[in-house]
């Protein structure tokens, strides 16, 4: 079972991955946020900044993340702190702001994967940012009108036939988030 966290900046995904992994120190294989690794790892830009490069980089390594075998680590399963979706809606806000080369066809192949291998994915908790402040952390985007933006792109992408079903709206405190995130994976895990 592949379980992911998805959602604009700021809005729980690691936070609530933490949780998780206090509640289930054992039973899962965890992916850690993908974006700061890709930026750290080859010094590129994200956020409004970031280049075809970095958003090949990032939806290549969340394919890789959607094909991860828990089985042969004896794991219940995955569960991500990203997935395809939020490759996918980064890569078009940037190529409609003109950040993207349209010869390069990083949107096309950010869509490809994202129609091809979503269907990897069982369930996906998708983080209102409604009620979660936008904070500056020094290295996520603290833009309202970025943030705003990418936000309409996702309640687009979530509410497409062939993703509905496996999405779960997560709104309110930590708290109440994780209430529900819990039931949902005891009974995906029963």
């Amino acid at each position: 079972m592949h379980i992911a966290f998805s959602g604009p900046q700021s809005s729980g995904k690691s936070t609530l991955l933490r949780q998780v992994k206090k509640l289930y120190p054992n039973d899962f294989l965890y992916v850690e946020e993908v974006t700061r690794t890709i930026a750290n790892t080859y010094k590129v830009p994200i956020n409004e900044g970031a280049t075809d490069l970095t958003q090949i980089l990032i939806v290549n390594h969340q394919l890789q993340n959607s094909l991860i075998d828990y089985k042969t680590q004896n794991k219940a399963g995955v569960i991500h702190d990203r997935c395809l979706i939020d490759g996918y809606v980064y890569t078009e806000y940037l190529y409609n702001r003109g950040k993207l080369s349209p010869n390069n066809n990083t949107l096309g192949y950010a869509k490809q994967l994202l129609t091809d291998y979503l269907k990897h994915i069982d369930c996906i908790f998708y983080t209102d940012p409604s009620d979660v402040p936008l904070v500056d952390d020094g290295v996520r985007s603290s833009n309202v009108a970025f943030r705003d933006d990418v936000t309409a792109r996702f309640e687009r992408i979530i509410a497409l036939d062939d993703i509905k079903s496996r999405v779960m709206r997560l709104k309110g405190t930590v708290e109440q988030r994780m209430e529900l995130v819990n039931s949902v994976i005891s009974k995906l895990t029963l």
